[in-house]
């Protein structure tokens, strides 16, 4: 929250907050979360994201004691964890050198690679459904935690709990107190809408359209779209702050 008041401190033109957390742009990321998510379930019947789910799955594996019901899970689990700790060395050096801000450029970049490998047919005759979703996960990691500003709010793109329970909390709160909380249930909302309008697509088109496992280029694309938005806004704005 420093940071945001940081940067509202900045000449006036500069832009308020970082390029990726606009509403918009943090709507399309939840719809690439989203779209992960309705994959991996229709295909390997588990979660890229939905983390609470996963646990959900492992624990009732254990209880009826079937070790692929458990061990993918937890699998997913794991490689998440493990994705999201790549990000967190990602901002680690970018803040010890001192020499870029563009650390969730590279971030976007690796997922984007990963995704298209996991799209195509290369890897489906070395890797099961089941393995091909842990790297989603991996990937799920690594964007949950380079992206978490909505403007001046803090927003999971991975946490879809959080963004239900802050949607009725600012709708309640602009109805019992200030008007302007409608303001930030809509932004909330927008997330929302955009990470189910991903998911519906990411399942529907795995398992009705013949796309199938290249469903996950449409991920991508989406991605591919947010380098080039960051890139033409950066010409636009010079001063802009590309990081998260």
């Amino acid at each position: 929250m420093q940071q945001n008041q940081s940067i509202l401190k900045k000449p006036t033109n500069e832009l308020q907050f970082p390029f990726f957390d606009r509403p918009l742009l943090a709507t399309i990321i939840a719809m690439a979360t989203g779209s992960m998510d309705g994959f991996t379930y229709i295909t390997a019947g588990q979660f890229a994201t939905v983390l609470s789910g996963n646990v959900i799955i492992f624990s009732y594996g254990i209880g009826i004691n079937d070790p692929k019901k458990w061990l993918h899970p937890l699998f997913s689990i794991l490689v998440f964890g493990c994705g999201a700790a790549l990000t967190a060395i990602f901002t680690h050096f970018a803040n010890k050198s001192r020499k870029t801000h563009y650390w969730s450029h590279w971030v976007i970049c690796a997922e984007i690679i990963l995704l298209l490998l996991c799209g195509s047919n290369t890897l489906q005759n070395y890797l099961e459904t089941w393995q091909i979703a842990l790297i989603i996960s991996f990937i799920a990691g690594m964007q949950g935690n380079a992206f978490h500003q909505l403007e001046n709010y803090h927003y999971g793109n991975v946490a879809i709990t959080n963004l239900v329970q802050s949607t009725f909390n600012y709708l309640f709160l602009g109805l019992l107190e200030s008007r302007s909380n409608l303001r930030t249930c809509r932004l909330y909302l927008q997330v929302l809408t955009g990470f189910a309008i991903g998911g519906f697509f990411g399942a529907y088109s795995a398992k009705h359209f013949l796309l199938g496992r290249h469903t996950l280029w449409f991920t991508a694309a989406l991605l591919f779209c947010l380098l080039i938005g960051s890139y033409l806004s950066k010409k636009r704005h010079p001063n802009e702050q590309i990081n998260d």
